[in-house]
């Protein structure tokens, strides 16, 4: 199988395993990308989960401040 291989592209048996081992390090680099690219979606996720919570908390302070306020008005309004 290997004869015919090589007769067919014209290598040489250490050729042949050079391109083996070439694909290896092929395979291994799609892998640690892949790996880095699920890393980056996960920090990119908790970025915005966390950008996501600090806009609520700010929103419900202010909306809290305005009701106080508001209430504040309101009572010396009356009296």
């Amino acid at each position: 199988m290997q004869v015919l291989y090589e007769k067919k592209t014209n290598t040489t048996p250490s050729q042949f395993k050079l391109r083996r081992g070439s694909a290896k390090v092929v395979v291994v680099l799609v892998v640690v990308a892949a790996a880095a690219a699920a890393a980056a979606a996960v920090v990119v996720v908790v970025v915005v989960v966390v950008v996501v919570v600090v806009v609520v908390v700010v929103v419900v302070v202010v909306v809290v401040v305005v009701v106080v306020i508001v209430i504040d008005v309101v009572v010396v309004v009356l009296v």
